[in-house]
C-alpha cells in the first residue's frame, strides 16, 4: 500500500464498473427463453456443454474404417497385445521418480517402490487385471 496505488473512490468506481460488465445476469436457451433465475442460468451452461461434447452417431461406420488401410500386420499386432511379464510391470514402476504425483489412492511411485515386497504381487495382478 505504500508504494502502491491509493485506495481511492476512483478505484472503487473501477472495480464496480468492471463487475457490473462481468456479471451475468440472464442466458437465452436453445428454445428462446430468457433464463434469469441464478440456478436455471448454471443449469444452461451446463446443459450447452454437455450437449456440446455429445455424439450424434456415425452412419457409414463400417464404410468409413473399411477405407482405411491397415498399418499393423498380425505379428506387430501379437506383440502389441500379449500380456505384460511381471518383471515388465515391476520395472515400469521402478522407472517412475519416487517423489512424483500421488495417484488416485494418494500414494506416490515411493511408496511402491519401498515396499514392493509387500504389495509387488497385488500390483501386478491389478495390472493384469486392468489390460
Amino acid at each position: 500500500m505504500v508504494k502502491g496505488d491509493r485506495n481511492t473512490s476512483f478505484f472503487h468506481a473501477k472495480v464496480a464498473q468492471r463487475r457490473r460488465t462481468n456479471t451475468i445476469s440472464g442466458i437465452q436457451n436453445s428454445q428462446g427463453e430468457w433464463k434469469m433465475d441464478d440456478s436455471e442460468v448454471a443449469n444452461e451452461f451446463v446443459h450447452y456443454f454437455q450437449n456440446l461434447f455429445l455424439s450424434e452417431g456415425i452412419a457409414n461406420v463400417n464404410e468409413v474404417v473399411g477405407s482405411i488401410d491397415s498399418n499393423i500386420t498380425d505379428s506387430m499386432n501379437a506383440a502389441l497385445t500379449k500380456s505384460f511379464s511381471n518383471m515388465e510391470i515391476k520395472q515400469a514402476l521402478f522407472d517412475i521418480d519416487p517423489s512424483k504425483a500421488s495417484g488416485a489412492d494418494g500414494m506416490t511411485a515411493g511408496f511402491y517402490q519401498h515396499y514392493w515386497e509387500v504389495v509387488g504381487e497385488d500390483v501386478v495382478e491389478a495390472v493384469q487385471q486392468f489390460f
